[in-house]
């Protein structure tokens, strides 16, 4: 609740609510409401429009391309290996 509290969007502190006779706000169902309905229902819509904007994304390289980044990473490691640790000593 102390994380609640320190939000603007309440008008008092939500603590009070468990200790006092009070009935909850009715600003709190709202901003229930647009959290837990609304704001998703945002996020699939502007997902689907990026979706649909996207006219087949090519998401791999071409193959040549491919085969020269493996063939020259290899090649570096090859040319300049790495550092190892020493084995450790067991007792």
């Amino acid at each position: 609740m102390h994380l609640l509290d320190a939000l603007p969007v309440f008008g008092e502190p939500l603590g009070r609510l468990y200790v006092a006779d009070r009935t909850v706000p009715s600003l709190l169902f709202f901003v229930i409401f647009f959290l837990h309905m609304l704001l998703p229902l945002g996020i699939a819509v502007g997902l689907t429009v990026h979706l649909a904007r996207l006219s087949r994304a090519q998401l791999l390289p071409r193959r040549e391309l491919s085969v020269a980044l493996v063939a020259a990473l290899a090649l570096a490691s090859f040319a300049v290996p790495a550092p190892l640790d020493p084995a450790p000593k067991w007792r």
